[in-house]
């Protein structure tokens, strides 16, 4: 986490974490635990470009990978 000062007021600035994958295909939770595990970090899964704009609204992510076939 950082900071930045502005107007002699501090912000914080989270840093992104985690991943998002968008996917609508089936399986798909197995792969991002076995991602989670291996990375040691949070992996959500969106089924819908929809509900990845929902997830995207509440947080930053420092990987996310779009299906090409959502794309």
């Amino acid at each position: 986490m950082s900071t930045k000062t502005e107007d002699a007021q501090a912000i914080v600035v989270a840093s992104p974490s985690g991943a998002l994958i968008i996917t609508a295909t089936d399986g798909v939770e197995e792969m991002a635990a076995t991602l989670a595990q291996k990375l040691g970090i949070a992996v959500e899964v969106a089924a819908s470009r929809a509900a990845a704009l929902r997830l995207l609204q509440r947080r930053s992510y420092a990987l996310v990978v779009l299906d090409q076939i959502l794309a």
